[in-house]
């Protein structure tokens, strides 16, 4: 009965949303670290700031959902939706998916918040790229809200600087003794 209610709620919202393909940027991408190497795995939160989104009155977030892609320097290792929202990424096909049941309210003041977090592994060195983006002619992307009659776009781009694996001293140490060692049995 709950979950037919969630999916009611979400239909409801989606049916209230119609498309606008002109809004703005709405998400913040923020890394755990900015000094990544090769190997390293790290987190990037998507966050939501009703700055950005221009929300300035009261109104009800009720749902959110946006496909995510990261350059070939970066694998991912999984995602998650944030806790306040019941995860319906699987069910919608999408990289991330939320569904806010009760409704989460928002207005100017609002505090950011996180919507979902990816994981990854640094493959290589050089440059990378994540980014998030909505196709709002699919009625389950954007952010949709109680109070407005077009759904939002979700976009937002990352690059990140992934650094070579450093060569430890002791490595040199090693191979400078190594190399003490054959000029001492050259000289023999």
């Amino acid at each position: 009965m709950k979950t037919a209610l969630k999916i009611l709620a979400f239909t409801s919202a989606l049916f209230l949303s119609a498309i606008n393909s002109s809004a703005a940027s709405t998400v913040v991408l923020t890394p755990s670290t900015t000094n990544i190497n090769v190997g390293d795995s790290f987190t990037v939160d998507v966050i939501f700031s009703s700055a950005l989104a221009g929300i300035t009155s009261p109104d009800e977030l009720l749902a959110f959902g946006f496909n995510a892609g990261a350059t070939s320097q970066l694998a991912l290792i999984g995602s998650s939706v944030a806790s306040i929202f019941d995860d319906t990424s699987a069910l919608l096909g999408l990289s991330a998916a939320g569904l806010a049941f009760p409704s989460i309210s928002v207005d100017g003041s609002t505090p950011d918040f996180v919507l979902a977090s990816f994981t990854f592994q640094a493959l290589t060195a050089g440059l990378a790229n994540f980014s998030v983006s909505t196709d709002l002619t699919d009625l389950n992307q954007g952010l949709f809200f109680a109070g407005l009659d077009d759904a939002i776009a979700i976009n937002g781009s990352l690059d990140l600087t992934v650094a070579a694996v450093p060569v430890p001293a002791a490595v040199w140490l090693f191979l400078s003794g190594v190399g003490a060692l054959r000029l001492h049995r050259k000289t023999r």
